[in-house]
């Protein structure tokens, strides 16, 4: 579980079962990054993180919340994958 507070550097099992599924993410950066999708910029207290998993190594997609919101963009340079925020809505 990721602190209420992240903190650069910070990692973390998101799901374990050796072997099989060892999920882990670090804390890239808290605020620090633009991010531009379809659904609009934001550029405050955007968290970026880096998945990965020991299973493959090398393997690494890049994710970035926006408070409120929540994830706005997923990035996977190996793959030239992208991800993004088309709309959002808001009980």
């Amino acid at each position: 579980m990721i602190h209420s507070t992240p903190e650069t550097g910070y990692t973390y099992y998101q799901e374990f079962y050796f072997l099989e599924a060892e999920d882990m993410a670090r804390v890239i950066s808290i605020n620090e990054e633009t991010v531009e999708v379809p659904y609009g910029s934001f550029s405050e207290n955007i968290l970026e993180t880096m998945e990965f998993t020991p299973i493959e190594p090398g393997t690494k997609e890049y994710k970035y919340y926006v408070p409120g919101i929540g994830m706005a963009l997923e990035t996977n340079p190996e793959a030239e994958a992208r991800v993004e925020l088309i709309d959002f809505y808001n009980q």
